[in-house]
């Protein structure tokens, strides 16, 4: 969905400084602070009013995808807000400052005076400061910039599916990020376990984590065993769905490999962020985890 985000240039007044009682010349080095503030509970409220009747009783949540200048307004300035837009995602908030690499040096003569403005971008959710200045205010400059965002999904839930045959494993069943088997059962037989995420729309229904739990006496019918041919412990996967929690799952994937992993985010390359204990615990053989990524999804 693309939506028109009407936002406006205004100059900041970020220094003034009065020589005019002086006979001698102020000379001043200022460094630039350059701030990116984003809100997205502001941002997404602000285009509420284009959301689709039939996602009213239970709110999607969006994520920014891309930003686009008009063409007809496209300074470097407006160029630079649109690249920081697109950038934002789905961070609920974000908050950046630091200081321009360079340093501007201006005197300020006997008897006079100098005020310096700093360009500013402001548009609901969105302060970004720029790197232009003047030395004299000018008026504000609207700009529309169209923002493509689209309604996120989030994993509610993962079913467990057993099958006799390897050529009967669903279509959408998670993989195995080294190529490895995504079988559970690997090694085991003669059945085959398979993990299928299922997904929502709604936040409120989403998972925030996965945990195994493992029964030394009786099956839960509720739940498929992930090991079916073990006497014991009876293994199942659970869904953990934190309403409280605003870090939703967004991916799941598998790793088999022969040690635990020590940092699944930079081993993934932050596809991921978390993991499950070990699905093969007790079982000897290889590592074997589910991998799941969440991410912040604000309050709206």
């Amino acid at each position: 969905m693309r939506i028109p985000l009407y936002g406006r240039f205004y100059w900041k007044l970020v220094f003034d400084m009065d020589n005019t009682e002086n006979s001698g010349t102020i000379t001043h080095w200022y460094r630039c602070k350059l701030v990116e503030k984003f809100w997205q509970s502001v941002f997404i409220s602000s285009f509420l009013w284009c959301r689709p009747t039939h996602h009213t009783r239970s709110p999607c949540v969006f994520g920014v995808v891309a930003a686009i200048v008009n063409v007809e307004e496209a300074s470097g300035d407006a160029t630079e807000v649109a690249n920081f837009i697109s950038s934002v995602g789905m961070e609920a908030y974000i908050e950046r400052e630091s200081h321009a690499d360079r340093e501007i040096k201006f005197e300020i003569g006997p008897n006079s005076k100098m005020e310096l403005y700093q360009r500013v971008f402001v548009a609901p959710g969105i302060t970004f400061a720029c790197d232009s200045h003047s030395t004299t205010n000018k008026p504000d400059e609207q700009v529309m910039i169209f923002v493509d965002v689209a309604v996120r999904e989030f994993v509610s839930g993962i079913k467990v599916v057993r099958t006799w045959l390897e050529s009967d494993k669903p279509v959408d069943a998670i993989g195995e990020l080294l190529g490895g088997s995504a079988n559970i059962n690997h090694g085991f037989g003669p059945s085959f376990i398979w993990l299928v995420p299922e997904y929502t729309r709604s936040k409120e229904n989403a998972c925030t984590g996965f945990e195994i739990v493992l029964q030394q006496t009786t099956s839960d019918a509720q739940f498929i065993d992930l090991t079916p041919n073990d006497t014991y412990p009876y293994r199942y996967l659970k869904a953990v769905k934190d309403p409280c929690n605003m870090k939703k799952v967004v991916d799941v994937g598998l790793l088999r490999c022969h040690e635990r992993p020590s940092d699944v985010a930079g081993m993934t390359g932050g596809a991921f962020t978390d993991m499950t204990e070990r699905l093969t615990s007790r079982r000897g053989k290889d590592f074997l985890h589910l991998l799941f990524k969440t991410e912040m999804t604000g309050k709206i």
